[in-house]
């Protein structure tokens, strides 16, 4: 985020709900068009949002991306998990 978005605040949540963790990290940035971040892109800064992606998706997670240029970027991820305790 210091990097790419270059954002002034940052927000990191981490919540355990029953199906599995909720994390979610907002930042005031710059913003981006997701469409644009992934491996397909002309710049490689998308590939590690599209690995989190890939490797969420391949155990069952979820990833979200909400995000515009100059309005800043909120990314969720579930993380399943296999106890719900």
């Amino acid at each position: 985020m210091v990097k790419h978005a270059r954002a002034n605040h940052v927000d990191i949540r981490l919540r355990h709900r029953p199906n599995g963790f909720h994390v979610r990290v907002s930042d005031d940035g710059i913003g981006f068009d997701p469409l644009d971040a992934g491996p397909e892109s002309p710049t490689t800064e998308g590939f590690g949002l599209f690995s989190i992606q890939e490797r969420l998706s391949a155990i069952g997670g979820k990833f979200d991306i909400d995000s515009a240029p100059g309005r800043g970027t909120r990314i969720t991820l579930i993380v399943p998990t296999n106890n719900p305790d």
